[in-house]
């Protein structure tokens, strides 16, 4: 289980949260709903550690004070990845699983990589990709990862119809091994194709939906 309580953040003198409590089961594919503003995107990048907030975290039957301690354990992928547009789509894979410290897996990576088409632009500069390969690049790195808990922020909108499926093959095989995924999506196919589990966040807390 991954469960957050008493979780309260302010942004510029906005109070996004205050006291909301979050729990989740093992191979759960969990969508957070809201309106725009609600905290969504805030909400994945407290769990990603991208944001500091006041809450008591419990993880695997362990108490944590802050998030950055079960770090390694989770992976998150933004609406808009960060990359180095002058490094080469193979220079960011390995920069970044140097930053995530992960070894020997060039053989998945580049078997990802066929799979999302992506295996002929590797040597290109990445300021020459789509919004949709940038995505892709950035998933593959973050799906190579010894992780438990998937943080996703519109993860499907920028890909193609192939590599929707491929992804979403992934996702099911993340969660069906007891991965935990939580994301954000504005578009209700993707919504009813991933979740198992929805929460909205309403007047700063999160509500979980039957």
């Amino acid at each position: 289980m991954f469960e957050i309580n008493n979780l309260s953040f302010s942004y510029e003198d906005k109070n996004i949260f205050e006291k909301a409590n979050f729990s989740v089961e093992k191979g759960e594919r969990i969508c957070l709903l809201g309106e725009n503003g609600a905290g969504k995107t805030t909400f994945l990048r407290i769990l990603s550690g991208s944001l500091n907030a006041e809450m008591e975290i419990r993880f695997n039957n362990n108490r944590y004070n802050s998030i950055r301690e079960i770090i390694d354990k989770i992976g998150y992928v933004p609406d808009k990845p960060h990359l180095y547009d002058f490094l080469t789509g193979k220079e960011n894979i390995e920069f970044l699983l140097n930053i995530f410290n992960v070894n020997n897996k060039w053989e998945e990576i580049q078997e990802l990589c066929r799979k999302f088409n992506l295996h002929n632009d590797l040597d290109d500069l990445v300021k020459n990709y789509s919004l949709g390969m940038k995505h892709k690049l950035y998933l593959i790195c973050i799906l190579v990862r010894d992780i438990d808990i998937l943080l996703l922020d519109e993860p499907l909108s920028s890909l193609d119809i192939d590599s929707q499926k491929i992804a979403l093959e992934k996702f099911k095989l993340f969660t069906d091994k007891g991965g935990i995924i939580i994301f954000s999506t504005h578009i209700e196919s993707i919504e009813q194709n991933i979740a198992s589990t929805k929460y909205k966040i309403v007047n700063k807390k999160l509500y979980k939906l039957n």
